[in-house]
């Protein structure tokens, strides 16, 4: 799968001392709450030669399984990693059911890292373009718009 956002490249510093001060008690209960919007494309090449793309600015990685005997869907657990811009080092996690045949569905954003700490939200996903072999098949190609509202300290 592909991220395509254009962004400059920044580091985030969270080796074992930085995450040991973020999580300090009194520092977390202070921790103002912010609410980021991020909006890109991935495509994705389920089978075939190389069931990859070149990404632009992170990648997704995690695992599909069935999740339903009445209609092909699947249950999904990935992570957003981001590698560039300013959420480079870190990533966001959703796990939930997808019903990919639908053009719109929407997953829990339910952690993350880095920049994205604790962090809890929402991804709507609509499909633009799909191949698909036959009716009862998973795509071979999606290309995918996301929008997220993530919350995070």
């Amino acid at each position: 799968m592909v991220l395509a956002m254009s962004a400059a490249v920044y580091r985030i510093n969270r080796g074992p001392k930085e995450v040991e001060e973020w999580l300090q008690i009194q520092k977390l209960r202070h921790a103002k709450e912010k609410v980021t919007e991020l909006h890109f494309y991935f495509h994705q090449r389920l089978n075939g030669e190389n069931p990859t793309a070149v990404t632009e600015i992170g990648r997704v990685q995690g695992l599909y399984a069935a999740a339903s005997l009445e209609d092909v869907a699947l249950s999904g657990v990935f992570k957003f990693i981001f590698r560039e811009g300013e959420y480079n080092g870190s990533s966001l996690s959703v796990l939930g059911n997808n019903p990919y045949r639908l053009l719109v569905r929407e997953m829990p954003i339910v952690g993350g890292s880095g920049i994205f700490r604790m962090a809890r939200g929402i991804a709507k996903f609509t499909t633009y373009f799909r191949e698909v072999p036959s009716e009862n098949v998973p795509p071979k190609y999606v290309t995918v718009e996301v929008n997220i509202v993530a919350m995070h300290c």
